[in-house]
């Protein structure tokens, strides 16, 4: 992969198109059983880490310039919503199993998560920059890009990386079948 999205105009559209079926499988979480939300999901995350931990940083000082003009696009309660969706739809059994220590740094502060809202943490940083594009394709998307290549080394690295442990174990330790109700409760010895 380049090391910038201005060189390589055709791998930022495959992002953005990563982003925007990773956002609809999020926003259509209840139209899909389990078995295919996490198969889906487990196979965008890791493209979707993989992408960010190589887009270039940005200097400090532009960085701070757009993060004070910066506001979240997508708002708590449209999060809050997609949340109760996917919660519902993985089950209390999957979506409180942390069979790692799982914490998202936001803020300066650790706090455990639940596997829903890391998905969710996930679709609303990659939400963003949709959003943006729909109403400019030039300084404002790069801007938003590069805020969130910044989330990317604070926080949503981690979250992406604690999300995929999760449904990497499930998808493994049970094999997940289409209509599959029985989780692995317990955690990894």
């Amino acid at each position: 992969m380049e090391q910038t999205t201005e060189s390589n105009p055709q791998e930022l559209v495959a992002f953005l198109t990563l982003c925007k079926d990773y956002c609809a499988l999020i926003e259509h979480a209840s139209e899909y059983s389990r078995a295919d939300f996490v198969q889906r999901t487990y196979g965008y995350l890791p493209e979707i880490f993989s992408y960010l931990s190589q887009m270039p940083a940005t200097s400090t000082e532009e960085l701070e310039e757009w993060l004070t003009g910066y506001t979240q696009v997508i708002s708590d309660e449209t999060v809050s919503y997609y949340e109760e969706q996917v919660r519902a739809l993985l089950g209390e059994e999957l979506d409180l199993f942390l069979h790692y220590p799982v914490s998202v740094t936001q803020d300066g502060e650790l706090q455990p998560e639940r596997l829903s809202r890391l998905l969710v943490l996930i679709y609303r940083e990659l939400g963003t920059p949709l959003l943006v594009l729909r109403e400019d394709a030039g300084e404002l998307l790069v801007a938003t890009l590069s805020i969130l290549q910044y989330a990317f080394d604070t926080y949503l690295g981690d979250a992406l990386l604690s999300a995929l442990r999760v449904l990497h174990y499930h998808k493994h330790a049970e094999g997940i079948e289409e209509d599959t109700d029985h989780w692995a409760t317990e955690s990894i010895q």
